[in-house]
């Protein structure tokens, strides 16, 4: 709850996800943080292959269109 919490806040840039391929039973859990990223365009790797290519983008700035699109909020201040 606090992950899907996180991707609807904007809070987080992209989701990396490993898992057991020999593992059939996935959590409900992680479908519900799959579609939040899918319903907020957070990049999400379920694989090292594709984890490398998001951080070198995300060191690069190919990922700053996502600050355009959504941008993040400034913390409250009093």
């Amino acid at each position: 709850q606090q992950i899907g919490a996180r991707i609807a806040y904007n809070e987080i840039d992209m989701v990396l996800f490993f898992c057991d391929p020999q593992t059939h039973d996935l959590d409900t859990d992680v479908d519900y943080i799959t579609r939040l990223c899918d319903q907020y365009n957070i990049p999400y790797a379920t694989n090292v292959g594709t984890a490398e290519m998001l951080i070198h983008g995300l060191e690069r700035g190919d990922l700053d269109w996502r600050d355009i699109v959504s941008p993040k909020t400034a913390p409250f201040t009093v």
